[in-house]
């Protein structure tokens, strides 16, 4: 079963993958090695898991 908050949170890290990766190859042209463009891509999708595990979903240190 797919819950709404998975869809939502697939479809929120999508948008931020594709935000990191059009200003990375916008300020840096010349740069197409996925190796190069992908780690700050990465990092806004976890900057995003984060907010919505701190601020929305209210989560945090909640495991265990």
């Amino acid at each position: 079963m797919i819950f709404p908050s998975t869809t939502t949170m697939f479809w929120d890290s999508r948008l931020a993958m594709t935000a990191a990766i059009r200003q990375y190859l916008a300020e840096h042209p010349d740069h197409f090695d996925p190796r190069q463009y992908l780690k700050p891509a990465r990092e806004n999708m976890k900057k995003m898991y984060i907010h919505k595990i701190v601020n929305v979903l209210g989560s945090d240190g909640k495991l265990g």
